[in-house]
C-alpha cells in the first residue's frame, strides 16, 4: 500500500505478457489486459479486503496464475473541516476591509472593526459589526489591508492582505476554502453595497480558479449550487435563477444575440452537465438533459431533452431526485 489508498502490484517472472485483476472480497472491481507492463497501480478507496490476480503468458504456452495476499483496508475517515473560533478584527473601515470581513465571515468569527487613533467620526457599527476605538482594544486576531500604517493603531501586530489575483496571504487562504456559489453571494453582496471593484475581484477569482463565468450582477437564488464546483459554467449577468436549482459543470446560462431578454429560471431546476439554455423563461420543478440546448420556453414540470430541446416526459414522479421534490 503506498499513501494509504493505492495499491502498487508488481509481478515477478520471466513472462512477456502479463494481466492483474483487482478483487474486493470475491468481486472483480479493476480488470487490467495483457500488456508488456508488469506494475500496476489501483486506487482502493472503499474499505474491504483486497488481493489481486496476475496472470502470466508467453507465445504458444497456457497463462500461469497467481494471487497475492489479501490487504484489509478500513477506509478512510473525513471529520469535518476544522474552522478557527477565534475572533477576528480589521483594522480600519475601508473597501477592502469590508471585502475581507464579509470573506472571512463564512468560515470564522468576525469581531468587528479598529479605528485608528486620529478618527473623529462617530459610527459605531458596519454591517451589524460594531467599531472599536484605541481606548477599548478587544483581545483577539487582527487584519490589515496591505501597507495599513501601524502606527495610527498603537503598534497593533497584524496579519496582512491584499486584494490582488494570485496573492498567497490569510485572505487568498480563506478565499480558497469557500465554494464558487459562496464567492457569488459575497460579490453579489459587494454589488449591493456599491463595492463594484471589490465585487469584480471575487468574480474574478472565481474565473481563475472554477474556469466559470459566476456575474455578481446575476441573481441566484438560495439553495442553488453548482455541480462539480461550478467548473466551466458560463452565466449571464442580467440572469435570475431560483430556489434550490442544480447548475452542472460546463452550462450556459444566456441568451441568443437576437433573443427576446434575458435568461429567467424557476425554483428547483436541474441543468445537467453540458446544457445550454439560450432562452426562456424556465419553469420550475424541471430537468434539462444532459448537451440539450433550449431555444424556447419550457413550462413548469417537465424534463426537456435534445437540440433542440423538447419536452420528453411530464411524469416527474420520476425525478424527484433531481428536482428534490416529491412526486
Amino acid at each position: 500500500m503506498n499513501d494509504w489508498f493505492q495499491l502498487q502490484v508488481s509481478a515477478k517472472g520471466n513472462a512477456q505478457l502479463y494481466a492483474c485483476y483487482l478483487m474486493r472480497a470475491h468481486e472483480v472491481v479493476q480488470k487490467i489486459p495483457y500488456s508488456h507492463d508488469a506494475d500496476w497501480t489501483f486506487n482502493v478507496l472503499q474499505p474491504g479486503e483486497y488481493r489481486v490476480r496476475v496472470f502470466g503468458k508467453n507465445p504458444g504456452e497456457e497463462p500461469v496464475t497467481s494471487s497475492s495476499p489479501t490487504i484489509k483496508l478500513n477506509g478512510l475517515a473525513f471529520g469535518p473541516r476544522q474552522t478557527d473560533s477565534s475572533p477576528v478584527y480589521f483594522l480600519g473601515v475601508n473597501r477592502m476591509t469590508v471585502l475581507a470581513a464579509l470573506i472571512c465571515n463564512r468560515r470564522r468569527k468576525v469581531a468587528g472593526f479598529i479605528l485608528p487613533r486620529n478618527f473623529s467620526g462617530t459610527k459605531s457599527s458596519v454591517l451589524g459589526w460594531p467599531v472599536y476605538d484605541l481606548t477599548h482594544l478587544p483581545v483577539g486576531t487582527t487584519w490589515a489591508p496591505k501597507g495599513t500604517d501601524s502606527t495610527s493603531y498603537g503598534n497593533i501586530v497584524a496579519q496582512e492582505y491584499n486584494c490582488t489575483p494570485g496573492s498567497h496571504d490569510v485572505l487568498s487562504q480563506e478565499m480558497n476554502q469557500i465554494s464558487a456559489i459562496d464567492l457569488y453571494h459575497i460579490s453579489h453582496e459587494l454589488f449591493k453595497l456599491g463595492l463594484i471593484s471589490e465585487a469584480g475581484f471575487i468574480q474574478g477569482f472565481i474565473q481563475s480558479k472554477y474556469n466559470s463565468r459566476v456575474p455578481y450582477e446575476a441573481q441566484i437564488g438560495t439553495g442553488t449550487r453548482l455541480g462539480i464546483g461550478g467548473v466551466g459554467a458560463v452565466i449571464h449577468p442580467r440572469s435570475v435563477i431560483g430556489k434550490n436549482c442544480v447548475i452542472g459543470q460546463q452550462v450556459t446560462i444566456g441568451g441568443r444575440v437576437n433573443g427576446t431578454g434575458f435568461p429567467v429560471i424557476g425554483d428547483n431546476v436541474f441543468i445537467a452537465p453540458g446544457a445550454k439554455v439560450l432562452a426562456g423563461p424556465i419553469g420550475s420543478n424541471v430537468v434539462i438533459g444532459a448537451n440539450s440546448v433550449v431555444l424556447s420556453s419550457v413550462p413548469d414540470n417537465c424534463v426537456v431533452a435534445g437540440v433542440p430541446a423538447r419536452i420528453v416526459s411530464r411524469d416527474m414522479s420520476k425525478y424527484g431526485a433531481y428536482t428534490g421534490v416529491k412526486g
